[in-house]
């Protein structure tokens, strides 16, 4: 009976080298599909790259011939968008030819510009906002969710949608990008929608009020006839800066506090903004006063660095002392220290408040008063 041959020692088996051989072009297939959706998959990114700076481009192209009497010169224009010549005309032949820009070169003036004429002030249709700005925009979409306005956050949510649109458009992918930012408020108190939606058309309108406001520490109610101005965010809170007509004066009001709101017949007192800044932004904090006084704190070395980058008041002035510590000084009302006096008891033995002696004695007494609390 004649042997099977062997091959390195190994009998030949037909059957096992047939399985071999069909193993081979299993594999060999596979590495064929893998490296074609591989290609495939390069392929579709890079388009998608193309597509998402094709939306930048024209954007940015639109921005620099939007509002302009004169022509922009073609150099001018490839530095300023950062491409070449050919990437230039294809944008500006795609925004013509599919989006009715009505672009021209101007032989005179040596440049492009939009075309003069009735329908002059052209505008991109739809709504159209680059990498950045969407980016920005969902900044803002977080700050109002954390202002927990319900009311408004439904007002709003179409624009929402349209951003989503237009963001999954350009490959990204919204809900990733809203887990991704934060915005953490403290302490914040809420607003109910019945009297901020109110207030927020007074203030735009023009439109004087009477409320009911109940003072939060003593809990006393009383009814004003107001000229709301301004609303303020101020450390996550909402106040409503106004003139008081049954006071004859400024006066600010916590949002919250505000029980009821009704239409007054009272004249709307206008006041410009320059007259609410110079008022509103004299002393430290959110309320403010006639009774302006300067404040003097120092800050330890260990601090120092981090609190010269603060902004505590747009008047403030600092000081860097040869020792390493930090001098601030800033303007308060001393009708309504509070704010200031919890702000600088919040940085412990970092800080020291040096002047005025009698703003001073109110800060030893409520350190005293404080550690009573638990020596008793």
């Amino acid at each position: 009976m004649r042997e099977t041959p062997k091959y390195f020692g190994v009998p030949h088996d037909p059957s096992s080298a047939l399985q071999r051989t069909q193993s081979h072009h299993v594999r060999l297939k596979r590495y064929r599909i893998d490296r074609l959706l591989r290609r495939l998959i390069r392929h579709r990114t890079k388009w998608r790259q193309q597509q998402m700076d094709g939306f930048d481009r024209i954007y940015d192209l639109h921005k620099l011939l939007k509002g302009r009497k004169t022509a922009l010169a073609l150099n001018d224009i490839l530095e300023r968008m950062e491409c070449s010549k050919a990437t230039f005309h294809r944008i500006r032949r795609h925004m013509s030819d599919y989006l009715g820009a009505p672009i021209e070169f101007n032989r005179d003036q040596g440049g492009y510009r939009y075309m003069e004429g009735p329908d002059s002030g052209y505008e991109l249709p739809g709504l159209w906002f680059n990498q950045q700005e969407l980016y920005a925009l969902l900044m803002i979409q977080s700050l109002l969710n954390n202002l927990s306005i319900s009311l408004l956050q439904q007002e709003l949510s179409p624009i929402k949608e349209r951003i989503d649109r237009l963001l999954k458009k350009q490959s990204l992918d919204p809900e990733l990008l809203h887990d991704r930012i934060r915005i953490l408020g403290v302490a914040t108190r809420q607003v109910d929608d019945h009297i901020f939606l109110p207030l927020a058309e007074a203030v735009a309108r023009s439109k004087p009020l009477t409320i009911t406001y109940s003072t939060r520490d003593s809990g006393v109610t009383s009814c004003r006839n107001i000229s709301p101005l301004r609303m303020v965010n101020y450390r996550n809170n909402w106040y409503l800066d106004t003139w008081c007509h049954t006071r004859q004066d400024y006066r600010t009001f916590a949002m919250e506090c505000i029980q009821s709101i009704t239409d007054s017949k009272d004249t709307f007192q206008a006041i410009d903004s320059k007259t609410l800044d110079d008022y509103f932004n004299a002393s430290y904090g959110i309320y403010a006063g006639d009774n302006i006084e300067w404040a003097v704190i120092e800050f330890t070395s260990d601090i120092a660095n981090r609190v010269a980058d603060e902004l505590w008041h747009p008047q403030q002035k600092g000081e860097l002392l040869a020792d390493g510590r930090y001098r601030l000084s800033l303007p308060y009302n001393s009708d309504q220290p509070n704010e200031l006096l919890m702000d600088i008891i919040r940085h412990g033995e970092a800080a020291k408040l040096i002047e005025p002696k009698s703003l001073q004695q109110q800060l030893i007494q409520r350190l005293q008063d404080s550690l009573s609390i638990y020596t008793d």
